[in-house]
């Protein structure tokens, strides 16, 4: 420990030296002009490195205060740097980015292709491959100048007022007789057009060009107006009547005036092929008249009532007749009169006979042994043993029933079925409370009460406040309350609420104080546990009283505004309870002193069982709230009495030196032996104790040396086998600024322990080697070890 600290201090004051206005990567003598300086000889640094959208991303984000941000475009394979007073990205260097900024080159034309990146550079292509007909722009022209050219490849800027690009028409005027137009521009000369030619009739008058037709319906002549010598067309001859027309029917022809003829030919075929008996429908006939034939072809039109097809039905009797018609029916052989019948009955000695009129009658015996009929009904039954007693009035009648009796359940001692509410009873079978096939030794559907177990709901109205309480039972404890060990569960939906919780407690006549304690919860459902809303509390009173718990609301998680909250609680003795006493106190503004305790002490104990050993001490807790881990007493708030191995984490178990004390010069080409001897052996498996399951070995190598280097010098460690060129460790020990002769410290990285097969002997030792990065040193170990850890 005194090392240790030793060697921290000299670290701190070496750093502290070094780092006040900025900071070394890889060299303890960083450049003063740099806050940052990093130097290595094998390594280098890496920047951000982002996709082309990344970076994008990340600059709609960046402002002025980030100018200089440096970051790498994986994507286009180059640096780009923050210009933060443009607010855009700028590449460094040359790459196969886009060389043209920010800006956007349009290549959309068929004589400009490529987009200005080095693989695709912009190309302008001339079709004719003319120079000479090329526009050279001239310098100069001023704010509105228009460019002009003489007309042989010379341009000039021009002002645009002198010009005829940006030019009005002044005014238009038509001269109707002379068919001339004049067109006014502006700062020009007016031109004339002569739109004579444009007129082509031949009387050369532009007042009659204008015409209408017009046509007399009387006369039918259609004339033209504005020309007195066309001539008129008389259209009458184009009329055509034959819209009016009229249809007639002659025989089987049907033929229309001024066209031709259409035969019909009958399509009813019927047996005879006779059109002569076909039936006509005579012409008359008024509503609800029927059609009358005479039988000779003749028909006519007839009221319905004269014919037969509105007839009724009459019953005379047994006759039934249909009116029109003098054929009646009888019915009398279709009635049934057994409806009617009459029952009649004798008796004869011990027999009775049942007549029925009509039909055949029975007989049965009304005998019994003393024929005297006063005597046929009960007077009492009673039960003696397995015999059922029936008395009337012609004695007793005893019935046995021990064939019915139920032999699930016994006496206990024997096989006797119990005949006494006291005897106590016993089955081998299952027996089901609620249960119609139980499937245990007791299979009850629904909450079994007893002196052990207590059950109750409570119910919280909507909108109840937080320190409302309701006391829901008083507890009734044996021996003198010196088994008070109890465990409550309680559960409640509401909404979308839903809690499950347990809690214990542990009291007896030594809580002799008057309050009330919360009790420490053991479980909940995962969800949002009761404790959301609501907690358990007890109080023991005093001695010689029972204790009471209540619920108390601690919160109004959910639809608690406006649902009521029902609380199911159950309440079990751990031990022995001699009684519960169901009370409904309710109150508000409830407080509480503390936790109730719900052990006085607590140890784990671990080992195996079918060994004749004692067990380990695994955890214990005890009443001053110390935690001891493999001990039975801690002393504190937590002991550990072993070593402690956290996973994921090196845990150092062990240290092992090498034997060194080396002074001397190393090179960087030759690597020096510095263990004392020819060689060293050692092994690690000495520590495989310490591994635990999922565990593994690691080791790492530490030195303490001086060297008369500067800043940027670095020596090199490593662990080379004795008889092969296999390096089992390797590490760079860096620099020191060690030519002032400071002596530093430092531990390289962890590797696996069985990657190192140094052993004892000749055969497997090894070599401890080093080697510096700048020549000649001298170098000065004082001490170096392995560090022993498990991960």
């Amino acid at each position: 420990m005194k090392k240790s600290l030793f060697i921290g201090i000299v670290l701190l004051l070496g750093y502290g030296v070094v780092a006040q206005n900025n900071v070394g990567i890889g060299t303890l003598t960083p450049n003063p002009q740099a806050v940052l300086d990093i130097e290595s000889n094998d390594r280098g640094v890496l920047i951000s490195r982002l996709t082309t959208i990344a970076r994008n991303t990340l600059g709609t984000t960046l402002t002025a205060t980030e100018d200089g941000m440096l970051v790498y475009d994986k994507d286009l394979t180059t640096f780009f740097y923050w210009d933060g007073p443009n607010l855009l990205w700028v590449q460094v260097g040359s790459g196969a980015g886009d060389n043209w900024g920010s800006q956007v080159v349009q290549t959309s034309g068929t004589n400009i292709s490529g987009n200005g990146t080095l693989g695709s550079p912009l190309v302008v292509i001339d079709n004719d491959n003319d120079p000479n007909n090329e526009i050279e722009l001239p310098a100069g022209g001023g704010t509105g100048d228009v460019l002009s050219t003489d007309g042989s490849g010379i341009y000039t800027w021009i002002n645009d007022n002198t010009g005829t690009d940006n030019q009005d028409i002044a005014n238009l005027v038509f001269d109707n007789t002379t068919n001339i137009l004049t067109v006014g521009i502006e700062n020009g000369t007016a031109q004339t057009v002569d739109l004579t030619s444009l007129l082509n009739d031949g009387d050369f008058d532009n007042t009659n060009e204008i015409q209408d037709l017009s046509l007399n319906t009387t006369t039918h002549i259609l004339t033209i107006t504005n020309n007195g010598t066309a001539t008129n067309i008389d259209l009458s001859s184009y009329l055509d009547n034959t819209d009016a027309q009229t249809l007639a029917l002659v025989g089987n022809t049907l033929a229309i005036s001024g066209g031709n003829n259409v035969t019909l030919i009958d399509n009813v075929n019927d047996a005879d092929a006779d059109p002569n008996n076909e039936i006509e429908l005579p012409v008359g006939g008024i509503n609800g008249q029927v059609l009358s034939t005479d039988g000779g072809g003749n028909y006519t039109w007839i009221n319905d009532g004269t014919g037969t097809d509105n007839q009724d039905l009459n019953l005379t009797g047994n006759s039934l007749s249909l009116t029109n018609d003098g054929t009646p029916v009888d019915l009398s052989g279709y009635l049934d009169n057994t409806d009617a019948q009459n029952l009649t009955s004798s008796v004869t000695g011990g027999n009775v006979t049942v007549n029925i009129s009509g039909g055949i009658g029975t007989t049965f015996s009304i005998d019994d042994a003393d024929s005297d009929p006063s005597n046929e009904y009960n007077t009492g039954a009673n039960l003696t043993g397995d015999n059922l007693n029936i008395v009337d009035g012609g004695g007793i009648q005893t019935v046995n029933l021990s064939g019915i009796k139920d032999h699930d359940w016994y006496e206990v001692g024997g096989t006797t079925q119990a005949n006494n509410i006291n005897n106590d009873i016993y089955t081998q079978g299952n027996v089901g409370i609620g249960v119609v096939n139980p499937t245990q030794k007791i299979d009850v559907d629904g909450y079994v009460q007893s002196d052990q177990d207590f059950y109750t709901t409570v119910t919280f109205p909507a909108g109840y406040s937080i320190g409302d309480y309701i006391e829901f039972v008083e507890l009734s404890s044996i021996s003198a309350q010196a088994s008070g060990i109890y465990e409550v569960s309680v559960s409640g939906t509401v909404g979308n609420h839903a809690a499950a919780a347990t809690y214990r407690c542990a009291y007896s006549h030594a809580n002799n104080y008057d309050s009330w304690r919360e009790l420490p919860i053991v479980g909940n459902n995962g969800y949002v546990g009761l404790g959301q809303n609501f907690t358990v509390d007890i109080n023991p009173i005093a001695y010689g009283s029972n204790a009471k718990l209540r619920i108390r609301a601690i919160n109004t998680t959910g639809n608690t505004a406006t649902q009521n909250y029902t609380l199911n609680i159950r309440v079990r003795s751990l031990n022995h309870n001699s009684g519960w006493s169901s009370i409904n106190n309710v109150g508000s503004g409830a407080a509480v002193t503390g936790y109730a305790k719900m052990t006085e002490s607590w140890m784990l104990t671990t080992g195996t069982h079918n060994l004749n050993t004692n067990a380990n001490i695994a955890l214990s807790a005890i009443s001053n709230g110390n935690i001891g881990l493999g001990i039975a007493t801690p002393n504190n708030k937590l002991e550990v009495h072993g070593r402690v191995a956290q996973m994921g984490y090196y845990t150092n178990v062990g240290r092992l030196d090498i034997p060194i004390d080396f002074n001397g010069t190393i090179d960087n080409s030759t690597w020096t032996r510095v263990n004392e001897n020819t060689s060293v052996g050692f092994r690690f498996s000495d520590y495989n104790s310490y591994v635990g399951n999922g565990q593994q070995l690691y080791v790492r190598m530490c030195a303490c040396w001086t060297d008369n280097g500067s800043n940027s010098d670095n020596w090199v460690i490593r662990v080379k086998d004795y008889d092969s060129p296999t390096v089992y460790y390797n590490q760079n020990m860096g620099n020191t600024w060690s030519g002032s002769g400071l002596v530093h410290s430092d531990c390289k990285a962890w590797v696996l322990a069985n990657s190192i097969n140094c052993g004892y002997g000749w055969s497997g030792s090894c070599y401890i080697e080093a080697i510096h990065d700048q020549g000649a040193h001298n170098l000065q170990i004082k001490s170096a070890w392995w560090e022993i850890a498990v991960k």
